[in-house]
Parts: structure tokens; C-alpha cells; sequence
């Protein structure tokens, strides 16, 4: 039942991602106790809710710093931030480096430092290898047949 719950939670985030989300919004949206829905969703995913919004996020910006002239104020809007100020600070506690930084990454830019390279290579291994996991979590299968008692079971008698 709990991974059910992780999983429709997991969806839930990813349909809405570019939208408000906090942890009371989803603990309303599913009827269960926030706190309930906090230590759940860290025990299985090894995270918190909003460390997983935020990497969600991060990674969706990710598309627009590469191919897009973007300022990073639409990128933070776009990427459902409220401010380009909070999507920086969350970008560079996830990244290591600042979405400018990213950028010119993504553009082989030849003005980065081997140091910058380096980490924002070790956090995009770092991203990925936590996607994987939820990915490989999302693979896990729930029993679809729901069990019953055999007292409401029909047995025929010889």
C-alpha cells in the first residue's frame, strides 16, 4: 500500500511540476497526514518531497539552458520557481555551479574552470544515478488481485 502511495505521489509530482507544489498540497490531494506522507515518501526515496521537487526542477531546466536563449528569470518561471533568485540558490545547492555556469557548460564554453567541469560533471552523474534509482523503483510491481478472506469465499460442498 505504501509504495502504491509513493508511486501515485511520484506521478502526481511529475504531472505537476512546473506548478505550486508543497506538502500540504499533496498530502490533501492523496487524504493522508503530511507528516505520514514525509517520512513514507524519505524512508522509500531517500529524500525529502521538496529535495525531490527541487532535482525535478533542476533537471527540467536543464532543456532550457541548453537550446534556448532564455533569460534565467523565464527558466526559473518556467521551471516552476517563484523567483529567479530561489531557482539560483536551489540550482547551485543541486548543481554545485550557477545556471550561468551550467550554460556555458552545455555550450562547451572554453572560459570554465577544469574545477567547474568537474563538478557539474560528478552532479550530473550524481542526478542521473538518483533518477535511475526512482526509475528502477517505479518498475517495482504491485499485486493488482486484492486478497480476501476465505470465510466470504464460496465453498462448495461434495
Amino acid at each position: 500500500m505504501q509504495k502504491k502511495l509513493i508511486l501515485d505521489i511520484l506521478d502526481y509530482i511529475d504531472q505537476n511540476i512546473n506548478s505550486p507544489i508543497s506538502t500540504i498540497d499533496i498530502a490533501n490531494y492523496f487524504h493522508y497526514n503530511k507528516d505520514y506522507i514525509m517520512r513514507i515518501f524519505k524512508r522509500e526515496c531517500h529524500i525529502t518531497i521538496i529535495d525531490y521537487i527541487h532535482r525535478k526542477r533542476i533537471y527540467s531546466s536543464f532543456n532550457y539552458l541548453e537550446n534556448s536563449s532564455y533569460s534565467i528569470l523565464k527558466i526559473s518561471l518556467l521551471c516552476g520557481f517563484h523567483s529567479q533568485e530561489y531557482f539560483c540558490e536551489i540550482f547551485k545547492k543541486v548543481m554545485g555551479v550557477s545556471p550561468i555556469l551550467f550554460r556555458l557548460f552545455s555550450l562547451r564554453d572554453s572560459n570554465l574552470t577544469l574545477s567547474n567541469i568537474a563538478m557539474i560533471q560528478n552532479n550530473l552523474l550524481i542526478l542521473k544515478n538518483y533518477f535511475d534509482f526512482i526509475n528502477q523503483y517505479r518498475t517495482i510491481i504491485i499485486p493488482k488481485t486484492k486478497l480476501s478472506l476465505s470465510i466470504f469465499i464460496d465453498k462448495k460442498t461434495p
